[in-house]
């Protein structure tokens, strides 16, 4: 059987394989891509796909590396949602009361 090397579409991060019909030489590189359309943006956009991208400071940081809040450490998303939409009922009723 032979092994097919996978590869990731640099426009959306799809994952295609070297026999993918979609693929562009760029500078000695192949670039291969899901459909026309990642392969029609990459072409507009060759700079921006081909150049090397800075390292992220700490304020580009994912959300998921950063420290939950404290008063949210242990709390479940069906709480937060229950807490939410009372906080909004009882707004909404003080609003109304004035």
């Amino acid at each position: 059987m032979e092994s097919q090397s996978v590869l990731k579409d640099p426009v959306c991060g799809m994952t295609v394989t070297h026999k993918s019909f979609h693929h562009l030489e760029h500078q000695g590189q192949s670039y291969f891509f899901c459909g026309t359309k990642c392969k029609t943006r990459f072409a507009a956009r060759l700079d921006q796909y081909t150049s090397p991208s800075p390292s992220p400071s700490p304020a580009q940081a994912p959300l998921q590396d950063q420290a939950p809040a404290p008063w949210l450490l242990g709390a479940k998303p069906g709480r937060l949602l229950l807490a939410a939409v009372l906080l909004m009922a009882l707004v909404s009723l003080g609003l109304w009361l004035m």
